[in-house]
């Protein structure tokens, strides 16, 4: 949580160009807390987030034994068998995989992004996940728009915006941020990258449910990329 010192007014600190007008007494703290604030985000929102996008997505069209529900309800380890709560709930599932996730013993984003074999920080590929999710409707994410999914300041992701514009990833039309060709390429990497993961902790369900669910798997990922694919042709 992110305080203000005294004397400092909250909507002074709404974007960078207002941080750093601030006295350098000023300026540290806050600088500070949002580095912290960011990097706590990255490190626990990008996972569940990333993983919850892929699977709420294909959700509605596979149906799987109700074998287990432990992750799901919170009774059991994530070790023991389980299945996606047949009621076909979007909520039900973010548990599910939040569960999964969250028991996970060391941080799936880190090791997802090294599988990926995508070189770049983990911020950034948190990021290119929003733009994606952003510019769903219309192929633009705009940081007002990644700032209200996330109740951050948009102005914080701009570094990180302008790097990933910079290495040629995003591209900024001024309207917002759009995938490149290669912005398209890393976000395929990062899904597949994403499907194994999801499909090693799912190893322990039963015939047929896991075939049907890695088919959807696949079916939704393929979907989804060309789905960002076509975002770098807006």
């Amino acid at each position: 949580h992110l305080v203000v010192p005294p004397g400092v007014d909250p909507r002074a600190i709404a974007s960078p160009a207002a941080v750093h007008a601030l006295p350098e007494a000023l300026k540290a703290p806050i600088v500070a807390g949002y580095a912290e604030t960011v990097s706590t985000m990255f490190l626990i929102a990008a996972p569940i987030g990333l993983v919850a996008l892929l699977v709420a997505f294909f959700l509605p069209q596979v149906q799987l034994r109700d074998t287990s529900r432990a992750a799901a309800t919170g009774n059991s380890g994530v070790g023991e068998s389980f299945a996606a709560p047949p009621s076909n709930s979007y909520d039900e599932l973010r548990k599910l995989v939040s569960t999964v996730v969250s028991r996970s013993k060391d941080d799936p984003g880190l090791a997802v992004l090294r599988r990926s074999g995508v070189d770049l920080p983990l911020e950034q590929a948190w990021l290119l996940g929003r733009v994606y999710r952003a510019s769903t409707d219309d192929g633009i994410a705009t940081l007002d728009e990644i700032a209200e999914m996330t109740k951050v300041p948009g102005g914080i992701f701009e570094p990180t915006a302008r790097a990933l514009v910079q290495s040629g990833h995003l591209a900024n039309g001024g309207d917002g941020y759009r995938f490149t060709d290669r912005g398209a390429d890393v976000f395929t990497q990062l899904v597949h990258a994403w499907r194994c993961w999801l499909l090693d902790q799912l190893e322990d369900w039963h015939e047929p449910d896991q075939r049907d669910f890695a088919q959807a798997l696949d079916s939704f990922t393929d979907e989804l990329i060309e789905s960002g694919r076509q975002m770098s042709r807006v």
